[in-house]
């Protein structure tokens, strides 16, 4: 039987003896490269104290400076150093480097590029160059000179030096990432006896694949954060042409002759409601149907849900309910009576008052907004106390006719009569549109001010608000307050609400005018 060798088993011993021997000996040139640099370290060190300690004195425990500058500077360096050392040695100990900089200290077979700092003085690094000799040891061959003298001078070196030393520490930095990982508990000492070239270089196909996928991810990186930004910008370019998108809806109307054969009462009465039409993306004098099907049976959607959200209105009734609420009373009689008994509570009742207020805002949205309101009121911040809430319900009426009509619950001969009831209203309690308007904003500040929702939307409505009063043929601009509008159409409200003329009566008693615009 013909006996054969075991060449599998063969080939996987002298692969693992092979990959033993290569680790060992990158070990070796880890270890080497550790010893080397703080061997260079030490150098420095002594280079300092040889040049900057103490005198020469007689006794034989004294250092000689001059065999101690033998030690560590080349022979060709030392007349130089000789020379800057007795320029002024009094001063040598804050004008020479004392340390080496781990992170600016590139190691090449027997040759080094270091940069060396002043320690406790400053960080700045001097560049120098080393050597090793013979046996073994490293000398220092060359000192920046001229940095020396131009730190001692202004504190700091060239931009061309600090270029080299930059460079110096991407050199170093690479050395460190691409030489191999030192195994702590390998038993055997380093030899002391220097490595030659090959031994001292770590081959380029261990590290370029590395530095392909570092090249690659931070370039990926780039990518995705200039893709972040785009969408970014797009979000926010979407976003502002959704939420002013009004404004252009109303830029355009101002510059539309047809608007003016509208009558003019009836282009009044709309006027009222425009802050929402504004800021609701419609027009504030006509109902406007997308010339998109689908579009416009979108929009008409939108609106019966925002109706049912925010209104609790499904239908023509539950609307004529809303209407007949906000004409009759509305926040008026709550809020007047609010802000009348917060003014004239005496203090021991208000502290306690906002005491339990505060106690139960911990927990509940509603007691936080309250105990603000109270606050608001006691402080009398923006004239709170002489506000008029007849503009806050009567905007919202109108508003709220507008909606019915666009979704079809009353008709648009409805709406234009139902809107001249608050027309009529806001004309009787107030002098000008400006002051409407600052009663509108103050009364929805005082409303929602402590939630942050509504928060944003009111800088919506102030915004469309000071477009109303500044742009040329805004109908707050062309429609004189005193505009006569008609009268008697309260039968006609009364009687789609099924309640008789006397009960559409404002359930309050008037309020004096008052001109609060520009605190808001």
């Amino acid at each position: 039987m013909e006996r054969t060798l075991p060449w599998k088993p063969l080939l996987c011993l002298l692969f693992l003896l092979s990959t033993g021997c290569d680790r060992a000996e990158k070990q070796k040139i880890a270890a080497q490269l550790q010893q080397d640099k703080e061997a260079i370290s030490s150098v420095v060190k002594k280079s300092y104290r040889a040049l900057c300690g103490p005198e020469f004195v007689t006794s034989t425990d004294s250092h000689d400076r001059l065999a101690e500058m033998q030690q560590v500077f080349t022979p060709a360096l030392m007349e130089p150093v000789l020379k800057y050392w007795q320029e002024s040695p009094k001063t040598c100990k804050r004008r020479f480097p004392s340390y080496s900089d781990p992170s600016a200290t590139f190691v090449e077979g027997d040759k080094a590029q270091i940069g060396a700092f002043f320690g406790h003085q400053s960080y700045i690094d001097i560049p120098m160059e080393l050597i090793r000799q013979g046996d073994g040891k490293w000398k220092i061959t060359a000192i920046d000179f001229a940095s020396l003298h131009e730190f001692e001078k202004n504190g700091r070196v060239t931009g061309e030096v600090q270029k080299q030393i930059d460079l110096l520490k991407k050199r170093s930095f690479k050395q460190h990432r691409d030489s191999p990982v030192l195994t702590r508990t390998a038993p055997e000492r380093v030899s002391k006896s220097p490595l030659t070239s090959m031994e001292q270089t770590v081959t380029e196909q261990d590290s370029s694949w590395l530095d392909v996928l570092l090249t690659i991810g931070k370039y990926a990186l780039y990518l995705v954060a200039i893709i972040l930004i785009l969408a970014l910008v797009a979000v926010l370019w979407i976003g502002y042409g959704l939420v002013f998108a009004g404004h252009r809806l109303f830029k355009a109307s101002c510059r539309d002759p047809s608007i003016q054969k509208i009558p003019v009462a009836e282009r009044w009465a709309m006027a009222v409601g425009a802050p929402y039409a504004i800021a609701g993306n419609n027009h504030w004098a006509r109902r406007v149907v997308n010339d998109d099907s689908v579009e416009a049976e979108n929009d008409c959607k939108n609106e019966v849900e925002s109706l049912a959200d925010m209104w609790g209105v499904f239908d023509r009734d539950s609307l004529l309910e809303q209407l007949l609420a906000l004409f009759v009373a509305g926040h008026r009689p709550v809020y007047e009576e609010q802000i009348k008994n917060d003014s004239e509570m005496p203090d021991a009742e208000y502290r306690a008052f906002a005491q339990q207020l505060a106690q139960n805002a911990k927990s509940s949205s509603e007691a936080k907004e309250r105990l603000w309101q109270l606050q608001m009121v006691r402080k009398n911040r923006r004239k709170i106390c002489d506000i008029d809430f007849c503009a806050w319900d009567m905007v919202r009426f109108v508003m709220l006719c507008n909606s019915g009509a666009q979704v079809g619950y009353i008709t648009q001969r409805e709406m234009v009569d139902f809107s001249m009831l608050a027309a009529r209203r806001v004309q009787q309690h107030y002098r000008s549109w400006r002051e409407l308007a600052g009663h509108f904003l103050l009364a929805r500040w005082y409303w929602k001010a402590t939630d942050k929702r509504h928060l944003i939307t009111h800088i919506l409505f102030k915004k469309a608000i000071t477009s109303l009063l500044e742009e040329q043929g805004s109908p707050w601009r062309t429609l004189p307050w005193d505009t006569p509008l008609p009268e008697g159409t309260e039968t006609a409200f009364a009687w789609a609400c099924g309640v008789s003329t006397a009960d559409v009566v404002e359930v309050r008693s008037d309020t004096p005018d008052k001109a609060i615009y520009e605190a808001n």
